[in-house]
């Protein structure tokens, strides 16, 4: 199966929820949308995520952004990792972080969330600069499909990213 994948660096929570809105309005399916980056950048507030009787929560310096998310957005996931810190990840991206973290020979290699952008698609060459960008802070917006697809979205993501990168299969 050939991969096709935008990712886009954003800087803060507030222009990765940018991109999504975005994304949402021009109706792209959001499911072949997921954002991954710090589970709380706040080291001196307590994190928590739960689900009270069918409502997600979360509290921490992220929480009105991973709210949000995790109704835009299918599948949820948050890791405390080492060297990397608490990552939260919403959308398909969840499925290969799991797979990657199972296959304990893919995350020993690259970490999970390392693991889960290899899985999805990126050239191991670049998986590094993206794990790198998750420990400062930054948060990722993936978009997979089509390439006509990839090359459109990731058209709409350039104004409010840091950096935008389409990569292929």
């Amino acid at each position: 199966m050939q991969i096709n994948c935008c990712i886009s660096i954003c800087r803060s929570p507030q222009a990765a929820m940018r991109i999504l809105q975005l994304l949402r309005q021009r109706g792209y399916e959001m499911r072949m949308v997921s954002v991954i980056g710090s589970g709380s950048r706040g080291e001196w507030h307590p994190i928590g995520f739960y689900n009270n009787c069918g409502e997600i929560g979360c509290m921490g310096a992220e929480e009105g952004f991973w709210k949000v998310s995790w109704m835009m957005l299918e599948r949820i996931a948050f890791f405390c990792i080492p060297e990397v810190g608490t990552v939260a990840a919403a959308g398909k991206i969840v499925d290969s972080m799991v797979k990657g973290m199972e296959s304990g020979r893919i995350s020993d290699r690259f970490g999970i969330p390392g693991s889960a952008l290899y899985l999805a698609g990126v050239p191991t060459r670049e998986v590094s600069d993206y794990v790198r960008a998750i420990r400062r802070g930054r948060f990722l917006v993936l978009f997979e499909g089509e390439w006509r697809e990839v090359g459109d979205a990731c058209d709409l993501m350039q104004d409010s990213a840091y950096r935008v990168t389409v990569h292929t299969a």
